[in-house]
């Protein structure tokens, strides 16, 4: 079921993780990334390493199984923040996904 998004946070998400014998990373799919906002992003980064992440930059992880995460600092909503697609047509894309789900378009 499909809830549009009421401005309160966190967000109603569900992160599925599937076992998959040919699975492929983040790279090279549509999904670029995930991302996440946590208090201090220099922190979650050395402990995302420390746990075996490697790092892009210093907010980008890649986590062991190839899934790139963001961090950001969103202080009035912490948790899931986003997810980032790779698309050829990112206008076309963002009216499919206004047509299908709802909503509008904003900054």
């Amino acid at each position: 079921m499909f809830e549009p998004f009421t401005g309160r946070r966190p967000l109603p998400v569900l992160l599925m993780f599937l076992k998959v014998p040919d699975a492929k990373p983040s790279e090279g799919g549509v999904i670029d990334s995930i991302g996440f906002s946590v208090a201090d992003v220099a922190a979650k980064v050395k402990t995302l390493e420390a746990a075996g992440a490697k790092v892009l930059s210093p907010s980008v992880v890649v986590d062991p199984w190839g899934t790139k995460i963001e961090l950001v600092n969103d202080i009035p909503g912490r948790g899931f923040h986003h997810v980032t697609l790779r698309v050829v047509d990112p206008d076309a894309t963002m009216r499919w996904f206004a047509s299908a789900f709802g909503g509008t378009r904003t900054k």
